[in-house]
């Protein structure tokens, strides 16, 4: 079964580690295809942590040290087959240092 009816597929990095033995778990029982998601040694994976705070506060502490989804290069990007795509969604959190750091001006 495809989510939502769709092929989806990912293209980011994940540590060699729990949470990325993890996230690389969840996505294909979810179908979703991971064949564009790189596992980085010497990195690690990136968390966010959820706190609840009764009765309306809900803050994130983001995990973002070394951060294997920050480590995805240009060539990887190329190779994801992304002009491919009918729709295509960016997540700019990664795009804060290089190699995927990007100059707007």
């Amino acid at each position: 079964m495809q989510p939502l009816g769709l092929n989806a597929s990912l293209l980011s990095g994940v540590g060699k580690d729990k949470v990325g033995d993890f996230i690389l778990n969840f996505l294909k029982n979810e179908n979703v295809r991971t064949e564009n998601v790189r596992v980085i040694p010497g990195t690690r994976s990136s968390a966010v942590l959820l706190g609840i705070e009764p009765p309306d506060r809900f803050p994130l502490v983001y995990y973002r040290d070394n951060c294997a989804d920050s480590q995805i290069n240009i060539d990887q990007v190329l190779k994801a087959g992304i002009e491919k795509s009918k729709l295509f969604e960016v997540s700019g959190t990664a795009l804060n240092i290089e190699p995927t750091e990007v100059q707007l001006f």
